[in-house]
């Protein structure tokens, strides 16, 4: 392993702030953002530009966007689902667009009530809105590396994904262990796969600990050189 730097994304004021019961004080949640890009994340995700009604707990995306002390050393990005959202995204002068789908069939349905191509035929529209305003977007792959109702996931699948994005103009694609199934082999397979097949496609790791093997991912991709 010959890495000089890696690139952390914090993630808590999206994907931690949503699930609050109590919803956070729009100025309580610049206070937090604003210190983590003092802190010096290089990225963070600041909110979801889904509808309010869905999330009522990131309803004020463009409050927060309008309000944060920008930094040129920090991008901030935010989950984007739809083409109304990317256009709101877009007003807010969001540095980067997030989208997500998941793997398998079985949670995209669970999750967004749509088919894995369904999901990236909407990604679509928003590519487009995204690139005629110089926005760059990151894939998100749910359950990459298992599924709680289908099991194992084939590395193949996340390959086939992956060259549909950067078809899009992708930045990069993120592999989310939603469900703590990844272990190391799991892991290094995708990263094989996705590079074999999309090559010079950047691949970020997004792991949770749940079955304490966490770090023992990380250290697996950063021994294959992911830097993300």
């Amino acid at each position: 392993m010959n890495i000089k730097e890696v690139k952390v994304t914090e993630v808590g004021p999206r994907d931690g702030f949503q699930s609050e019961k109590t919803i956070l004080k729009t100025e309580d949640k610049i206070d937090i953002i604003n210190n983590l890009i003092e802190a010096g994340f290089p990225r963070i995700e600041v909110s979801s530009f889904v509808s309010p009604k869905a999330i009522p707990q990131l309803a004020d995306a463009e409050s927060i966007l309008s309000k944060v002390n920008r930094s040129s050393k920090t991008t901030l990005a935010a989950l984007v689902p739809n083409s109304r959202g990317a256009l709101r995204a877009v007003e807010a002068k969001l540095d980067q667009i997030v989208v997500f789908l998941s793997a398998s069939e079985s949670h995209n349905k669970k999750n967004v009530n749509r088919s894995v191509d369904e999901s990236l035929q909407g990604f679509r529209e928003i590519a487009d809105i995204a690139g005629k305003n110089n926005i760059p977007i990151q894939g998100d792959i749910a359950t990459a590396f298992g599924c709680p109702f289908e099991g194992n996931i084939s590395p193949k699948k996340l390959a086939d994904i992956s060259k549909e994005y950067k078809q899009m103009g992708f930045k990069g694609v993120t592999l989310g262990d939603t469900t703590g199934m990844a272990t190391p082999v799991v892991v290094k397979d995708a990263i094989k796969s996705i590079r074999d097949n999309v090559p010079g496609f950047d691949i970020t790791l997004h792991f949770h600990n749940t079955r304490g093997v966490g770090l023992a991912n990380v250290m697996t991709g950063l021994n294959e050189g992911i830097t993300e």
